[in-house]
């Protein structure tokens, strides 16, 4: 059977057929952003351009294809892709830690922290790592918590944590020039740090492709 110009070569389909296959195994590429990532695949894999008249694709283009045939739908899709927004989560970060709801006081009289319920918490940065974690301190060690929180407001962290939330559609679309799409979307933002903790390796920059969403901004 031959191809015709509305079917994509074999590589184009193979390609994305992977693509959707990586996305649907990734256990947080789900609801909205899956919609996002198939309406994206089916845009750079088969250059399709019956999402809209013209080729480009826009933001409202892509949130008709996701959301709602509305200008409203593209300013949703926006939105979704904000909270992907690759960054520094400290309450995921700082969630994993088994005290953030008992008093962290160090006892006296016996090894370990004090345990009693918290009365009060606070997030601070550890001056090495820059990650943060819960100080909590119960009413009887208010004096204590009270002295380590203006200690941790002090020190000033040797580097900034790194990124733990966020970047879930870049995992699947290495190519697109995501630092551009989320600057784009926060003016603010700015590369967090990438890498483990374990042995503080860096991750590789890999190569990049600008994708353009116009339209309204």
């Amino acid at each position: 059977m031959s191809t015709t110009d509305s079917t994509p070569p074999f590589a184009a389909m193979r390609d994305h057929h992977r693509r959707i296959e990586s996305m649907i195994a990734d256990d947080e590429c789900v609801g909205d952003l899956m919609l996002i990532g198939v309406a994206l695949a089916r845009w750079l894999d088969y250059h399709l351009p019956a999402l809209a008249k013209g080729e480009r694709l826009t933001w409202e283009n892509l949130g008709r294809l996701v959301v709602k045939p509305s200008r409203s739908g593209s300013l949703e899709v926006k939105q979704i892709l904000k909270r992907d927004i690759r960054r520094y989560d400290p309450i995921t970060d700082a969630g994993s830690h088994f005290f953030q709801s008992r008093c962290g006081a160090p006892m006296i009289r016996r090894q370990g922290p004090c345990g009693g319920p918290a009365t009060r918490q606070v997030l601070v940065s550890d001056p090495d790592t820059g990650r943060k974690s819960w100080l909590s301190g119960c009413t009887r060690h208010a004096d204590w918590f009270t002295a380590q929180r203006i200690k941790s407001r002090e020190v000033e962290p040797a580097r900034m944590p790194f990124a733990n939330a966020g970047g879930v559609l870049a995992r699947h679309f290495p190519d697109i020039d995501w630092p551009d799409l989320y600057r784009k979307l926060d003016p603010q933002w700015a590369p967090p740090p990438e890498g483990e903790y374990e042995d503080d390796d860096l991750l590789i920059d890999r190569p990049k492709l600008r994708l353009i969403l116009g339209g309204a901004s």
